[in-house]
């Protein structure tokens, strides 16, 4: 229900989400309940997309949710600015989100997706493929939002601080509106 596969760019394991209340692949909670890193984290994903943009609207990409030790990597067109590390007004604009636990905060780096300073605009990433990458080394604190090979987004997140993730909840690929 909502997920098929598909035959995709680099193999026939490809997934499709019809953008329904089921279009999710529930692909576990990590080894021994846990989904825990420590060192860093890299979630890549190649997407045809043709996400709207609207306001209150998500696509998600991967999704983690345990308590206050999410991972989340989705595009967002959010009024919520109380998590971002980088200012945009409430509601102004889509964005792509890579969010995650670290030194105890859970943050969002929000990547507007504005077409200014070497970043995508929406319309350049909807219906054909692109790679989507997002990033974050413990050792460095540098956390990056890739698209095609480039960094296109980053900020220092804290050089050492420990990246809080793991729990018992499922993470989740696609459209999650029910999660458990």
């Amino acid at each position: 229900r909502g997920v098929a596969r598909v035959r995709g760019g680099v193999g026939p394991g490809a997934l499709s989400f019809d953008n329904t209340r089921d279009a999710f692949v529930r692909v576990g909670t990590g080894t021994n309940d846990n989904f825990s890193v420590t060192d860093g984290l890299t979630i890549e994903a190649i997407i045809v997309h043709e996400w709207s943009g609207d306001l209150g609207d998500s696509d998600v990409i991967f999704r983690k949710e345990d308590h206050g030790d999410w991972i989340a990597f989705e595009f967002q067109h959010d009024a919520d600015d109380s998590t971002r590390d980088v200012a945009i007004f409430p509601g102004e604009q889509p964005v792509l989100s890579f969010g995650l636990n670290v030194g105890g905060v859970y943050s969002e780096l929000d990547m507007p997706l504005d077409g200014q300073e070497g970043r995508p605009l929406l319309a350049d990433l909807i219906g054909s493929p692109h790679h989507v990458a997002a990033t974050h080394d413990v050792g460095s604190g540098e956390t990056a939002i890739w698209i095609d090979g480039a960094t296109v987004f980053s900020a220092q997140l804290g050089a050492g601080a420990a990246m809080h993730s793991g729990g018992t909840h499922n993470a989740y690929l696609g459209v999650v509106t029910a999660l458990s």
